[in-house]
């Protein structure tokens, strides 16, 4: 049998949770130039508490700054990993 027993978490919701952070760090230059990486890496069920970080990073485009950003479940579980970047300023 194919498929999950449950429902799940949409992958769009935690994103959008990066996104929001994201936008906090970077600004307007998010709404402009911003771009994102995403890479979903496991399932998350609805209910279960989640902790987005993000940290600056070197990103490979040297006229962009980045951020590196995460999903983790509350027993560490990786759910979501993200590069984020805008145009320098």
């Amino acid at each position: 049998e194919l498929g999950f027993s449950d429902v799940v978490v949409g992958g769009r919701m935690s994103m959008g949770y990066v996104g929001e952070l994201l936008d906090s760090a970077l600004g307007d230059r998010w709404a402009t130039t911003g771009r994102l990486l995403v890479k979903f890496t496991n399932v998350l069920w609805p209910g279960e508490m989640i902790r987005v970080t993000a940290g600056v990073t070197r990103g490979v485009d040297p006229e962009r700054e980045s951020l590196a950003a995460r999903v983790e479940k509350s027993d560490g579980t990786v759910v979501l990993v993200a590069e984020g970047s805008v145009a320098r300023a």
